[in-house]
């Protein structure tokens, strides 16, 4: 395609790039496999939550029914280089249909071989079986909301919102929930012990967790964390050095 805004051949070492190019940005994006050259188009309102997601291992977890997905897990991200298409700048009530036309144009033009659908959201207007609701809620389940989404959720709940509002628990459902509360067994996950080498210095040190080791090596969470994945998907192999200096190991509990 013409006006081509960037490509960023190696996206893992580029995580911190992205963001800050992409963020607050709506566009069209197309993923490449570096090895066959099969493609993948996509739209987003905001292109960094979009692109994020390719990042997290719950959602290679719970979407291998995407061509794209299965193909990062078989390949490596490693191998595959992103590129935005083209930023898109509407009308909030006009966003949506424009980011539609722009991404057809884009499959129409690239004929993406990892697209299910060669048009865009031409799934709009169907309606799920119940079969398939529930199919999809269970795809939800193990999705974490970010802080901010929580503390919305929560402010929906209170007050009249909530459906126990006014209303006084019998003695009955008391004693239950003291019971319950009193049983209760807290099983906390370990967190994962991250190894980095410094190869400048060949120091070693051990984190206690991911958020430790973002911060031991002044980075963003979110970086090693999709580092991290890919670390998985190679099976622990080691990965190209982080930031250029470090090499990283990720110890399962």
């Amino acid at each position: 395609m013409n006006n081509i805004i960037k490509i960023y051949n190696n996206p893992l070492s580029e995580w911190d790039t992205i963001k800050l190019e992409t963020k607050n940005h709506a566009g069209i994006y197309c993923w490449t496999n570096k090895i066959n050259n099969k493609k993948y188009v996509g739209q987003a309102k905001d292109l960094w939550l979009r692109i994020i997601d390719y990042g997290q291992p719950w959602y290679l977890r719970t979407n291998t029914t995407f061509p794209i997905v299965r193909a990062f897990k078989k390949y490596g991200i490693e191998n595959f280089s992103l590129t935005i298409l083209e930023f898109i700048t509407a009308d909030e009530t006009e966003l949506g249909l424009v980011l539609d036309l722009a991404e057809n144009n884009a499959i129409k033009e690239i004929k993406p071989k990892y697209n299910i659908l060669q048009q865009a959201n031409s799934s709009r207007g169907w309606k799920h079986s119940e079969e398939t609701k529930k199919y999809l809620s269970e795809l939800k389940t193990g999705t974490h909301h970010s802080l901010e989404t929580r503390q919305k959720m929560s402010e929906n709940r209170k007050g009249v919102n909530n459906p126990n509002f006014g209303k006084t628990p019998s003695k009955a459902v008391k004693e239950k929930l003291k019971i319950a509360a009193l049983n209760r067994t807290k099983s906390h996950k370990p967190a994962t012990l991250v190894e980095i080498t410094d190869v400048t210095t060949n120091i070693i040190t051990q984190y206690p967790s991911i958020r430790k080791a973002a911060e031991g090596i002044q980075c963003t969470y979110s970086s090693l964390q999709y580092y991290q994945m890919n670390y998985w998907l190679n099976n622990n192999k080691t990965s190209p050095l982080f930031k250029n200096k470090y090499s990283i190991k990720f110890i399962k509990p």
